[in-house]
């Protein structure tokens, strides 16, 4: 066999076995071996420095998952990071929805709304469809055309202020509470999985005073 023949067959195999000696684990940084639980491993040890991920506006980012009723892109999606320019904040696709890193409350208040109590009786009221009114989505347009758009302010305290509400819970992902109320007026509450409230009003008691909270939890 050749001298050339015989490195050529060297060089091949060291080609074709090269993968097998290659890590999973990967460190950037340093020389140091990552951790075992890492399969990449960001090194600022030696040279202070970040990670820099994708920077994009609402408009590209909703881009990313073109056709919504393709169900693959959503699970192949999931877990896909992004920095928001818009609101200045990452947000993750959750499989079904954008959500952002900064909505970090566990639980707030309900958007106020007014409650007639001047006519006694058992009433309803749906507190989702109430709560996504004031932070109406674009599919809102058309049945609640006097509502904002999502996450929109009617009065900032300065001009750039960013929007204050950039995603809206579905009905599912929230639980819901009356955590007081005035018991002269109000009683027999009931809450459905959905969010829609039943109550008992008596009128002849209601004064300045009468109240009732009620809060949303974020499941």
């Amino acid at each position: 066999m050749s001298t050339n023949k015989l490195v050529w067959r060297l060089l091949l195999a060291v080609v074709l076995l090269a993968p097998a000696g290659v890590s999973a684990q990967v460190t950037i940084g340093s020389n140091n071996a990552p951790d075992k639980f890492s399969l990449l491993d960001l090194d600022a040890s030696i040279v202070s420095r970040g990670l820099h991920l994708p920077r994009l506006t609402t408009a590209q980012r909703d881009a990313l998952i073109t056709d919504a009723s393709v169900a693959a892109d959503k699970i192949l999606g999931e877990g896909l990071v992004i920095y928001n320019l818009d609101i200045n904040c990452f947000e993750f696709w959750n499989g079904s929805k954008w959500k952002s890193f900064c909505e970090s409350f566990a639980w707030f208040y309900m958007p106020s709304i007014v409650i007639d109590v001047t006519t006694s009786g058992t009433f309803e009221r749906n507190l989702y469809l109430e709560y996504k009114k004031q932070f109406a989505d674009a599919d809102d347009a058309v049945t609640q055309p006097d509502s904002p758009t999502a996450g929109t302010a009617l009065v900032k305290s300065e001009a750039g202020a960013p929007i204050p509400v950039t995603s809206i819970y579905d009905a599912s992902e929230l639980y819901y509470y009356v955590t007081g109320y005035d018991a002269t007026v109000f009683s027999n509450f009931s809450i459905t999985p959905a969010g829609v409230l039943t109550y008992t009003v008596n009128a002849d008691n209601v004064t300045d005073a009468t109240y009732m909270n009620i809060v949303f939890a974020v499941k």
